[in-house]
């Protein structure tokens, strides 16, 4: 059999060779999006100490008998009978509103019971001996009240010096900052209804014989406290320390403590946790596929938050 001519495959011909094509530069949108998750990362991983101390601190608030220094229980309202003898509302309305009629006579007083009457806020009560402290903590209405046991620790009596308590100290400096203030914004002296000062406290140190004490002075008061230099701080427990560091707020007039660096990182909280905020929501935004569900889950949050925050202003009101 003779086979057909077959061509015989050429030799391969050299590829030319091809040179790399210049790098693009990311797009604007994109290299805005990089910076935002960069900072988005950046800006948690730096302020998660605070961002810890703030959930921390914040459920400790909430939650007073968490992790305290303090022994606590519960407490069953039968245990302290008189719990149970206090009036409700509308009734302890009705008896005040009965006394002020026979304080002012010919006065037409009338309790509108078609409103709300509640009694808001805790009672609370706190007893002390030597070494041993006591507070009570009862919402009313509610089955059990909040016990709490704490040692005082040595008792330590005021000395004389600090047992006086008319120690008004600069008053013409603070009457002439209210007149001079009232007549700045235009009030008659005889307008004003109310008045209400609080002036800084004075700190300072001071000797007794061969004992030094710490001595705080509120001047429109008139006390005077002082603690002995070797008590200092030993009631001042780790809890106690963290709640502090919460509300720690505002710039002190140097710039140059301690309190001025805390209060330089809580203003970086603050814009941090609107950065977070603000950036997750940029971010989530790009993943198309999780557009819808993530619009039900952000429109679910600001409606209720919304209707929290109005109840929340109706009870605060």
């Amino acid at each position: 059999m003779i086979r057909p001519n077959v061509a015989l495959p050429s030799a391969p011909e050299a590829i030319p060779t091809r040179l790399p094509l210049p790098r693009r530069r990311p797009a604007p949108k994109a290299r805005f999006l990089t910076l935002v998750r960069r900072v988005h990362l950046y800006s948690g991983l730096l302020l998660l100490p605070w961002v810890l101390l703030y959930g921390v601190t914040a459920f400790l608030f909430n939650h007073p008998e968490a992790f305290s220094d303090r022994e606590s229980r519960a407490l069953p309202a039968g245990e302290i009978a008189a719990l149970s003898e206090l009036p409700e509302p509308e009734v302890w309305a009705r008896e005040i509103v009965a006394k002020m009629r026979e304080d002012n006579p010919g006065v037409d007083l009338e309790l509108v019971e078609d409103r709300d009457i509640e009694v808001r806020g805790s009672l609370r009560l706190t007893l002390q001996t030597e070494g041993q402290r006591s507070d009570l903590r009862y919402e009313p209405g509610a089955d059990d009240a909040e016990l709490f046991h704490s040692g005082t620790g040595e008792k330590r009596e005021a000395p004389a010096f600090a047992r006086s308590r008319g120690f008004r100290s600069q008053e013409d400096v603070f009457d002439r900052i209210e007149q001079q203030t009232a007549s700045f914004v235009g009030f008659a002296e005889n307008d004003i209804e109310r008045s209400q000062l609080r002036a800084p406290t004075l700190r300072f140190w001071m000797s007794e014989g061969d004992r030094l004490w710490r001595v705080s002075h509120d001047p429109v008061r008139g006390s005077v406290q002082a603690e002995p230099a070797d008590a200092i701080g030993e009631d001042f427990s780790t809890r106690r320390f963290l709640l502090r560091l919460h509300t720690a707020h505002g710039f002190p007039a140097e710039a140059t403590t301690a309190r001025f660096a805390w209060a330089v990182l809580v203003d970086l909280m603050a814009g941090a946790m609107v950065v977070w905020g603000l950036s997750g929501v940029l971010m989530w935004w790009q993943l198309k596929r999780l557009r819808w569900a993530g619009f039900f889950c952000l429109v679910s949050s600001l409606v209720g938050a919304g209707l929290l925050g109005v109840a929340m202003f109706g009870m605060m009101q």
